[in-house]
């Protein structure tokens, strides 16, 4: 343990502190290989992430999507969090690049409580490095009581504890209701740009509606169909698969090229679960190429179709910001903000909850 890291975790006197990797702690939505010495969180293994582009081997270890689930009656939380990296954005709120937002887990309702997040002490000591406590008081009932703690959408993290006061009582979590997790592949906004914090994603919400777990595998400008990526994504259990990454094809032609092979490589390993395809959601300024890109992606629906496939579902991605106020759907005519990203779960989920 590191002096800061001492002095930060005694200074919260009365807690007793207990590391998220460690029973009764469950961690989903992340890449574990129980032999990795790396501390580091991560979401694909760090050979796939050499081997795909430049960006996905850094956004990899941005563990979006991640969470940590845990019951307690205590009612004050505390948490250190240790960060590999991160960086300040100028189009993205703090708490959704670096926070870690709270849920309280009651059946299946799920209930925001607080976010934790750095207080931009920009000091040498302590710009990785920090401690927060929040009160439980009024926000959940007295007792034994489920949550889920978000992990950040972009920063790199190698070290969370979590703070109970003494004497309190700390056990598992609660279980999702189907076991297998919903994957969802995309650009930025699948990532989670730019959500105010980690659990207004839209995959976060329709996690939530549904009480299933999910895994992101969203990669900002960095998702493009690579067959070895594909070939990783086909190879993870899942309930549903959701392809969303027409932004980060570099041209209508490399979508052309990889689109079809996407799907063709995951209906082979996952032949029954559904599979939802979606288009840009961003359309405004942008008329020619979306049109373009739509069809290329349509066309991988009809060919599945046609194939007999039933369980393939096709969303209009002009669709998801439609209704008064599309305008203000995102924060630089692209990224989401949160009314964006509760237009696209809200559609999203209106799909996927026909299959579960």
């Amino acid at each position: 343990m590191t002096d800061l890291k001492k002095k930060l975790l005694d200074a919260q006197d009365g807690f007793v502190w207990h590391d998220v990797r460690r029973a009764p702690f469950e961690i989903y939505g992340l890449y574990r290989d129980e032999e990795d010495t790396d501390p580091r969180y991560r979401r694909i293994p760090q050979a796939l992430a050499d081997s795909v582009n430049e960006y996905t081997k850094f956004l990899g270890y941005n563990p979006a999507g991640g969470r940590i689930r845990f019951s307690t009656d205590a009612r004050k939380i505390a948490i250190y969090v240790h960060y590999c990296f991160f960086d300040r954005s100028n189009h993205m709120c703090f708490n959704g690049e670096c926070g870690l937002d709270l849920y309280h887990d009651n059946g299946t309702s799920h209930t925001y409580v607080c976010t934790l997040t750095p207080n931009l002490d920009t000091s040498i000591e302590q710009k990785y490095e920090y401690t927060t406590v929040d009160t439980l008081e009024g926000r959940t009932p007295a007792g034994m009581n489920c949550y889920t703690l978000n992990m950040p959408l972009y920063a790199g993290v190698d070290d969370i504890m979590i703070g109970i006061p003494e004497g309190c009582r700390l056990e598992g979590g609660a279980k999702y209701r189907p076991e297998k997790p919903i994957v969802y592949y995309g650009s930025s906004i699948t990532q989670g740009g730019c959500a105010s914090r980690p659990g207004c994603t839209y995959q976060a919400y329709i996690g939530r509606w549904l009480d299933i777990d999910y895994r992101n595998m969203g990669f900002s400008g960095a998702c493009r169909g690579e067959q070895n990526m594909v070939d990783f994504l086909a190879g993870l259990e899942m309930s549903a698969f959701v392809s969303d990454y027409d932004h980060n094809a570099p041209t209508v032609e490399h979508l052309e090229n990889t689109h079809y092979a996407l799907y063709e490589t995951v209906r082979r390993h996952h032949p029954d679960i559904p599979y939802i395809i979606i288009t840009r959601p961003d359309v405004w300024g942008r008329a020619t190429e979306c049109a373009e890109r739509r069809e290329v992606i349509y066309r991988t629906y009809l060919r599945a179709k046609e194939l007999g496939d039933e369980r393939v579902c096709f969303i209009d991605g002009g669709t998801l910001f439609s209704g008064e106020d599309a305008d203000n759907c995102t924060v630089d005519t692209c990224h989401p903000n949160d009314l964006g990203f509760y237009r696209m779960a809200k559609t999203i989920y209106g799909v996927l909850k026909e299959f579960f």
